[in-house]
């Protein structure tokens, strides 16, 4: 299998998994509504204790929000020309700066499910109390996919 072909996959997996996993929570969202007490948590510390409380409405905000990121940057990857990338692009370099940015944002989309899914289950939770595992983790989905491109990048200028 080529880089093309991968690439292609790559971009229809980022596509369609973020989807089905905001699809998912959405159903066990559903599934569990009856069952939820009136007031949630709605923000956690650094230590992942919660300490903001909300109506359990707030949960379907939360995965709007989330599906609504997803939307825009699934929206942004057919119009490369409108990317800030980090790098002049010209005819030279166009398809490697375009195709490493559009894996950022087929990463940023499969982040932003993950992240905003997680955070929608966890208020569910009887003791939603995070941890710091779980805020690693919520920061890692957050920075490492820039990080990625970022580092990618700066070794691409550099040859």
């Amino acid at each position: 299998m080529n880089r093309a072909q991968r690439t292609r996959i790559y971009w229809w997996i980022s596509m369609i998994l973020p989807a089905v996993i905001f699809l998912g929570t959405a159903i066990y969202l559903a599934l569990i509504w009856k069952d939820l007490p009136a007031k949630i948590p709605t923000n956690f510390d650094f230590t992942g204790e919660p300490n903001g409380w909300s109506g359990k409405a707030s949960l379907w905000v939360l995965l709007g929000v989330g599906f609504f990121v997803y939307l825009s940057l699934a929206v942004a990857a057919f119009f490369p020309q409108s990317w800030s990338t980090g790098v002049r692009v010209t005819e030279a370099n166009r398809e490697r700066v375009y195709r490493l940015a559009g894996e950022l944002l087929g990463d940023m989309r499969l982040s932003i499910a993950v992240l905003f899914a997680l955070l929608t289950v966890l208020s569910t939770r009887p003791s939603p109390r995070l941890g710091l595992p779980m805020t690693l983790l919520i920061l890692a989905l957050v920075f490492v996919p820039m990080l990625r491109y970022f580092l990618r990048l700066f070794v691409f200028r550099r040859r």
